[in-house]
């Protein structure tokens, strides 16, 4: 095993990771406003996160089963069983994306350059557990549980730096003294010509001008710290879906691509 891992070069895996993740943002960026071709790059990224999801779980469910509950009761079924799991985390995956492939159009300059730095970490701390886990771990799960695990330590730093982000970040140019104004300038400044695209971005849109609206207006007149933290912790939850998503898509871009390299030698 440990033979195999070291064949393996982290710079291929590095490049393939980094080409896969950009042509598929680049493609997004450049048709969702043109067609409804363009939702065949959500579909995909919904396929891979859920996938990842759906994984993981099928193989934890038989020690949830044996951990916390006594066989063949109805609640065990019902919260281990494949439709449950599968359904769930389907659920689940599709508000990733969609929260994912809204915040795609918006990314600047300073989020590009993080998302190739943690490309490249996520790599080497891939590449790295698995040599330190081979003689550990078995073999058939090894690299599902180093892929969640990097996916757990990389969550950390993605989110501090994009909680950085939306607290020193611009304020948007939709902006302004009125709510309602506020939310008209937010919803027509984004349009596709895909109707459920549109729909989608545009409440989301609506979604956010409101957070905005309320954290830019309403924590001037307050007094009490707890509220603005409330305001403020609101927005970056529901923007954090977005974090979590891409994570998890670049963690299972780097497993899969690994497996195929491997495959091919």
């Amino acid at each position: 095993m440990n033979e195999n891992l070291e064949k393996i070069n982290p710079n291929k895996l590095i490049i393939g990771t980094l080409l896969v993740i950009f042509l598929v943002i680049m493609i997004w960026k450049i048709l969702y406003i043109q067609n409804s071709y363009s939702l065949l790059i959500p579909f995909f990224v919904l396929i891979t996160i859920s996938y990842s999801f759906i994984e993981i779980k099928i193989y934890e469910r038989s020690c949830f089963i044996s951990c916390y509950f006594n066989e063949k009761t109805l609640l065990a079924t019902i919260l281990t069983g494949r439709i449950f799991l599968i359904l769930l985390f389907v659920i689940f995956s599709i508000m990733m994306t969609i929260s994912l492939m809204y915040s795609l159009i918006d990314y600047e300059m300073k989020m590009w350059i993080y998302l190739i730095v943690q490309i490249v970490f996520m790599v080497i701390l891939y590449k790295f557990f698995l040599r330190k886990f081979s003689k550990i771990i078995k073999e058939h799960f090894l690299e599902i549980f180093v892929r969640e695990l990097i996916i757990k330590i990389s969550h950390i730093f993605l989110l501090g730096f994009a909680i950085y982000l939306i607290m020193n970040g611009f304020e948007p140019d939709y902006l302004t003294h009125d709510l309602q104004s506020s939310i008209s300038n937010a919803t027509n400044s984004i349009s596709s010509k895909s109707e459920i695209t549109e729909y989608i971005f545009r409440l989301k849109r609506e979604i956010d001008a409101i957070f905005w609206w309320s954290i830019v207006n309403s924590t001037e007149k307050m007094q009490e710290g707890v509220y603005k933290t409330l305001i403020w912790s609101s927005f970056i939850i529901i923007n954090c879906l977005a974090i979590l998503g891409i994570n998890r898509f670049i963690g299972q871009i780097i497993y899969l691509l690994n497996k195929l390299f491997k495959e091919k030698r």
